[in-house]
């Protein structure tokens, strides 16, 4: 049932997304980050990389948290990934595991 769910969030996310420039790269929280796209709806993709259960969701603009001081990975990661194009995210195999 996972894998279902995780198809259809990710051809929802694929649809708006792909092709996209991210913005910004900001650190949440410890291991949470969130990515700001340019799409017309100010798309953002709030990853968590907290065990046990990473995850990630599709927030609108209006729900944008605030962004705390950067850390090591979240410097490293806005350095080389901010203006970039999604040009692609998909599913690894039968794994919950998601590659951009």
């Amino acid at each position: 049932m996972d894998g279902l769910i995780l198809e259809g969030v990710l051809r929802n996310l694929e649809r708006a997304l792909t092709g996209r420039t991210l913005l910004t790269w900001d650190r949440l929280a410890e291991w949470e980050y969130l990515l700001r796209f340019a799409t017309a709806a100010g798309d953002n993709l709030k990853i968590s990389l907290r065990l046990p259960f990473p995850s990630l969701y599709r927030l609108p603009h209006r729900d944008t948290p605030k962004a705390v001081d950067p850390d090591f990975f979240s410097g490293i990661a806005a350095r080389e990934l901010e203006g970039a194009a999604l040009r692609e995210i998909s599913r690894l195999g039968s794994d919950r595991v998601v590659r951009m």
